[in-house]
């Protein structure tokens, strides 16, 4: 639409000071109480300027009082005719605090006379809103309740927030006491910002008439999405949060009080991602309850036990955290009792730590007694409940349990919905823990697609760059991958890892699905480049004796086979000293799981050559039995088999010492290679089988011991 001096000419708006004069007009607060804008509109506003036929804020103008309250609006309104109208005004004062202020207000500022008689079309009052909005350029939303706006259900205020978007314009939210009471009230209990992010949602908007909402709905999809229309308002609502209890914090009459507000915005900036800043809170609270409580006081346990559990999501070493969450546990144990809320929240902390770092017998136990007791003292539905439900479906997914691992993700995912809703955080969270039972099963189209609802739900709600987004979308990217679509695959892994704030734990992920992918498309320089920093960063954070590294290597062995990286024998050795730190020593595939019995495959490797790299794998005798047919049509003919890397690395250094007719080691390590093969029981058909020295090796051996080595007998040709 083009700009025209006439449109960018700032309308007239009427002062804080004049609403507040309209309301004593017709009889006072106590007259309006409980009256909406809609009915201060048809029944005190459209009379009141039945003489001039002209929209209040002219009406006003006329007056000769007029020039004290009519002015240039410096704020656009936005606020739904359902508020009660005192609300409106309430908020805006206790916004502005300024009753010289003007504002720009639908109500006043249009001729509810045209609009009552329909004497214009939906371009004409389109055309009035959005120019408005232009020229004033600065938008505060009133909202009520605070967690579940009525603005955000009603299409035109929608379109407000996207006019603010397009042309750019400072957009902040307004509220009346009442609703700043309940906030304060609401975000001492858990998860206020995360419930909020759940009911928030502008595409689900409606209008009285129906051809508006479309056109608007058009316009938005157009130019700017709904998903940067939503992102916006939850800005502006977590500024607000955020000056809401920093204010708290600052007013607070003791340091006990401003220590319990302090924990309160360490969850708030936990719930965002901002691990390091509230990990910085929950310390500082720990030393005030120290100073005021004692050492082993609930409160001063509890902030020590949040400090510690921001530490475990920054990726802090196990030595670091796990002695820390034991003893806190312990205290709490003795102090509290095992049922108290604040224990089993350093139970689950400590269940979280040892499945983070791979020591799944000791988390599955841990939880399971964590995820008992909360159901006896908060229930099933209950949100702390369902994380426990959550960590033993995925600590069952990476013990190869998928079918229990299916049924926990399924029956958390499945109450979570009920309970709190499709775009919940903690609904999507489980929605990828689904996710990944299905790829562990091979299900990747299923897995796809609920990756996908993550990830859209999470941009909009969470915001492009959180950690959680980041995460998800380099999954859905592996999904894509594994699906062949690698065009899709890259240019999200590209995306995410554009992101300083990329974790410890996604960006080697990240690099490794790209590695993966250009491993699928024959682009190996760029496979290596990036598989190898994931192997180097995935080391820094776990080891290499986390389950997590040695998944991570058998798609690097396998890059390395396709490269011919295992001429050398010193690189055999480097890579063989990786698999004796990853303690990966037997005849097996360490990890990997076949498609088909859904057991650990040992011995033989069957892969389908015409599909993505490390996508679906069968052990020997499932491929016997025809069971790829089941993933994939490529037939069996495509099938392509694969020692493991401990046996195939032996027999390749054997093929090397006797090309190099090194024979003296080479019977030494063919030794090596029969114990191997007896205690791994590996097929006499599958074994190499020894070479023998050439005639003329043999010879020159000979000569050699009974007239020791001289030059001409020294190299044999």
């Amino acid at each position: 639409m083009e700009v025209t001096s006439e449109d960018q000419q700032v309308p007239l708006g009427l002062t804080l000071s004049y609403l507040k004069n309209f309301v004593d007009i017709h009889g006072g607060r106590d007259a309006l109480r409980g009256v909406t804008t809609e009915e201060v509109c048809s029944k005190l506003l459209i009379p009141y300027t039945a003489s001039t036929k002209l929209s209040l804020v002219d009406h006003v103008r006329q007056q000769p009082e007029g020039h004290l309250y009519v002015k240039p609006a410096q704020w656009f309104v936005s606020h739904a005719w359902s508020y009660n109208f005192l609300d409106v005004i309430d908020a805006l004062d206790d916004f502005f605090q300024d009753d010289s202020m003007s504002v720009w207000l639908c109500t006043f500022c249009n001729n509810q006379h045209e609009v009552d008689g329909k004497v214009h079309s939906f371009d004409h009052w389109f055309g009035i809103f959005r120019n408005a909005l232009r020229a004033i350029g600065k938008v505060v939303m009133v909202m009520s309740p605070w967690n579940n706006p009525t603005t955000l259900t009603r299409t035109w205020c929608v379109f407000e927030v996207y006019a603010a978007v397009v042309e750019n314009a400072q957009f902040e939210i307004a509220l009346d006491k009442s609703q700043k009471a309940l906030f304060l009230e609401d975000i001492q209990g858990e998860e206020a910002f995360t419930k909020m992010l759940a009911t928030v949602k502008s595409e689900n908007s409606e209008t009285s008439v129906a051809t508006d909402r479309d056109y608007i709905f058009q316009l938005i999809r157009e130019e700017v999405g709904f998903v940067e229309l939503d992102r916006m308002v939850f800005g502006a609502i977590e500024k607000w949060m955020q000056r809401m209890v920093d204010q708290q914090i600052d007013d607070a009459a003791t340091s006990l009080i401003k220590a319990d507000w302090m924990m309160i915005k360490g969850r708030f900036l936990d719930d965002k991602g901002e691990f390091i800043e509230a990990d910085s809170l929950f310390l500082q609270c720990c030393d005030i309850y120290l100073q005021e409580k004692g050492e082993f006081h609930p409160s001063t346990l509890n902030a020590l036990s949040h400090s510690t559990a921001m530490k475990v999501l920054e990726g802090r070493p196990f030595e670091e955290v796990v002695p820390k969450l034991v003893n806190i546990l312990e205290h709490q144990i003795d102090l509290l009792t095992k049922n108290h809320y604040d224990t089993l929240v350093t139970m689950q902390i400590l269940g979280q730590c040892y499945f983070r770092h791979g020591k799944y017998d000791l988390a599955l136990p841990m939880l399971m007694d964590c995820y008992e007791r909360r159901v006896e003292l908060l229930g099933e539905e209950n949100q702390l409940t369902r994380d426990s439900m959550a960590l033993i479906g995925m600590i069952y997914g990476q013990q190869n349990k998928l079918d229990e691992s299916i049924e926990w993700c399924v029956r958390g995912y499945d109450i979570q919905r009920r309970v709190m809703g499709e775009d919940h955080p903690e609904t999507n969270g489980m929605r990828s823990n689904l996710s990944v039972a299905y790829i562990l099963a091979g299900n990747y189209p299923i897995a796809s697609q609920l990756l996908l609802e993550c990830y859209e739900s999470y941009r909009r709600t969470l915001g492009p760059q959180h950690t959680s987004t980041l995460a998800i979308q380099a999954n859905l990217a592996n999904a894509y991958r594994l699906l062949g679509r690698f065009a899709e695959a890259e240019r999200l892994l590209l995306d995410c890892l554009a992101f300083e704030s990329t974790d410890k734990f996604t960006n080697p992920s990240s690099r490794r699905y790209l590695g993966l992918t250009y491993m699928s498309t024959g682009e190996y320089e760029l496979a290596n480049k990036h598989y190898s920093e994931a192997l180097e960063m995935l080391e820094g954070v776990v080891g290499r004796t986390h389950d997590v590294y040695a998944r991570s290597l058998m798609p690097m062995y396998l890059l390395k086979l396709k490269t011919n990286s295992f001429e050398d024998l010193d690189d055999i050795e480097a890579f063989e000293s990786v698999l004796r730190d990853t303690q990966w020593t037997q005849d097996l595939w360490k990890y990997a799981i076949c498609h088909g019995c859904r057991i650990e495959i040992r011995g033989v490797l069957c892969v389908c050559s015409k599909c993505p790299v490390y996508s679906f794998r069968y052990c020997a005798a499932c491929t016997s039995a025809k069971k790829p047919e089941s993933f994939c049509n490529h037939g069996l003919d495509m099938i392509e088999s694969l020692k493991p890397p401990p046996r195939h690395l032996k027999e390749k250094r054997l093929e090397i010492l006797s090309k190099h007719s090194r024979w003296t080691e080479y019977d030494e390590d063919f030794i090596s290679y029969q114990h191997y093969c007896q205690e791994n029981q590996v097929p006499a058909n599958e074994q190499l089988l020894k070479r023998n020295p050439s005639r003329m090796y043999q010879l020159s051996s000979l000569l050699k011991r009974l007239f020791g080595s001289c030059n001409r007998c020294s190299d044999p040709q």
